[in-house]
């Protein structure tokens, strides 16, 4: 099951980091452009919430040594 979440959660990193990226692009090809400031910032956001949200749940976890 662990294998699995991980899986998971590699698979949502990946998902989150591409669409990042790509809506960084997009705002570098239109800088002027509030649609894709406004999806680069979604991105951002989107990112840096399960970032926080991974975090927060390996700090719940006992550390093994």
């Amino acid at each position: 099951m662990l294998r699995l979440d991980m899986d998971v959660s590699q698979y949502q990193l990946r998902l989150l980091l591409k669409n990042t990226d790509n809506a960084f692009k997009l705002l570098k090809e239109q800088p002027n452009s509030d649609d894709c400031a406004l999806n680069y910032e979604q991105a951002k956001y989107a990112l840096d919430s399960y970032v926080t949200e991974m975090r927060l749940a390996l700090e719940k976890k006992p550390r093994v040594r």
